[in-house]
């Protein structure tokens, strides 16, 4: 995995690295104080290498990595951005390098922190109650980035299959000669073909029942 380029990538989505206040991460996230948060690329991000989820909170943007490979992100994250070193460090925002099991509380040490402004300390249950919710958003967000992938994937799965029929049946349209390599190909082929019988058809008096329906159906008003 090239942390480099994964770095440089999240950066470039994020509207580049004037746009970014400053940088942080947990556990498992890696965490954007944006100036403007409409400059993100979240469907770009989505595409990164590594990337298994983002959303935002609290004015925060946040990528999720995984334990362990959001450490390395950052790293690189930091040197790209050629951060002070009093920058680089917020402990409040930076749980240990190990979730814990269990303990809500401790596994979102960053939402302990008071809201800044009001000098009132969030209580124990406010605590949970934001981390159960991030579990929540960090877990939809996975099914969703999950849900994309798999749809992309059987996407180009069934056009790789349908590319190769049409490469080995070597269809040619027979009205203008050329080869029919795709499926939209094929269907305007077979329009403009069963138009065409259809009209000759009907200059022989040949048509059937069906086939007048059909050119009464196709003839505009």
């Amino acid at each position: 995995m090239d942390y480099a380029e994964i770095a440089r990538q999240v950066i470039q989505n994020v509207g580049g690295r004037n746009n970014i206040r400053s940088a942080a991460h947990c556990a498992t996230r890696l965490r954007l104080q944006l100036k403007d948060n409409d400059l993100r690329n979240e469907e770009a991000i989505s595409d990164i290498e590594g990337v298994k989820g983002v959303f935002l909170t609290q004015s925060q943007f946040q990528i999720i990595f995984g334990s362990g490979t959001v450490n390395l992100v950052f790293a690189e994250v930091q040197k790209q951005l050629g951060a002070a070193e009093e920058s680089q460090e917020e402990p409040e925002e930076t749980p240990p390098a190990q979730e814990p099991e269990g303990g809500d509380a401790a596994e979102e040490p960053a939402q302990q922190q008071p809201d800044k402004g009001s000098g009132q300390q969030l209580t124990e249950e406010q605590r949970k109650e934001n981390a159960a919710r991030r579990r929540r958003e960090e877990t939809q967000a996975a099914i969703d980035k999950a849900v994309r992938d798999a749809v992309k994937a059987e996407q180009d799965r069934s056009k790789a299959e349908m590319d190769a029929f049409f490469a080995a049946a070597a269809l040619k349209n027979t009205l203008t000669g050329k080869p029919i390599t795709n499926m939209e190909e094929f269907n305007e082929w077979k329009q403009a073909f069963d138009a065409a019988k259809l009209q000759r058809d009907l200059k022989a008096g040949k048509l059937t029942p069906e086939g007048l329906q059909k050119v009464i159906e196709q003839t505009p008003a």
